[in-house]
């Protein structure tokens, strides 16, 4: 939000900015209308949209990237500032400039849907990004054995993020973003979509996602690991981070019995990448999966 607030004075009601990072975008529920009253107290503010893309890029140096692996994106509102009328005509302008460009393979979301993608996104970035930070190796590398160590702490990473996204889902503060996918299909109720939502992050299909994922991105070398190579500071807090924090809130902030979210394994990750380990397949599963015996 930093590169936002940089140009704030150049913006008001009539703008929009459009965010295209890894990562789930900061203007969701709760933080988004603080950031907007605390910024822009007038009403005055941008429309703010997200971009979620699929396409592998390979940084080749400064100013010059490889689009290594073409696949799609999508565009969508993540924060409009409904009180002016009409809404500014450069939030549609800049969707269909970004959804009818050509090369991105591009289409538009409603918000509901940008924000499960965005989580879905999160879900192969939390997992494919600081594994292949932590063993140095190509995507591809952690899915070539089914039932091996790499595959167990797959399953367990799986397992903590499909709760933690389960919960959120069915969260009273999911409410606004998914009641106007309710709206937008009258004949389905929010329970629907929120069951609906909650069998899309459900470890199963979570699982089948990511393999599926996996084997197209399979020659690909993750952001995370280029950054490590490089020596940059990596996005860890941004995806297994937010994993962690947003299970934090969750049980802060449950109606109720609180419901307990294991995040070690999330937490170790972060732990490990942080502090530059290397480790091969019986190091890992000694930092990973303790209390169980592994063989290579």
């Amino acid at each position: 939000m930093t590169e936002a607030d940089r140009l704030r004075r150049y913006l008001d009601s009539s703008s929009t900015v459009t965010f295209l990072q890894n990562g789930m975008s900061k203007l969701w529920p709760p933080y988004g209308q603080k950031y907007v009253a605390q910024r822009y107290p007038d009403n005055d503010a941008p429309n703010f949209l997200a971009c979620v893309t699929n396409h592998g890029v390979l940084s080749e140096g400064p100013f010059k990237s490889l689009h290594a692996s073409p696949a799609d994106s999508a565009v969508g509102p993540v924060l409009l500032n409904n009180t002016a009328r009409p809404l500014a005509p450069s939030a549609a302008y800049l969707t269909d400039a970004i959804a009818s460009a050509p090369c991105l393979n591009a289409r538009s979301l409603t918000r509901a849907e940008l924000w499960a993608s965005q989580l879905q996104k999160l879900v192969v970035n939390s997992t494919i990004n600081p594994l292949t930070a932590v063993l140095r190796c190509k995507n591809g590398v952690l899915f070539e054995n089914s039932n091996g160590v790499v595959a167990k702490v797959i399953v367990r990473l799986l397992h903590e993020s499909s709760a933690i996204l389960q919960s959120l889902i069915n969260h009273p503060i999911t409410t606004e973003i998914l009641a106007a996918s309710a709206d937008v299909k009258p004949t389905k109720s929010l329970e629907a979509v929120r069951e609906e939502l909650s069998l899309r992050f459900s470890f199963a299909e979570l699982h089948s996602m990511l393999y599926n994922i996996g084997h197209v991105v399979k020659d690909n070398t993750s952001s995370m690991l280029q950054d490590v190579r490089a020596g940059k500071p990596t996005e860890i807090h941004d995806f297994n981070g937010w994993l962690v924090e947003t299970a934090d809130f969750l049980e802060q902030s449950s109606i109720g019995q609180a419901r307990e979210l294991d995040v070690s394994c999330h937490r170790t990750l972060i732990a490990m990448v942080e502090s530059g380990t290397i480790v091969d397949d019986t190091e890992l599963a000694k930092q990973l999966l303790p209390g169980m015996s592994h063989t290579r």
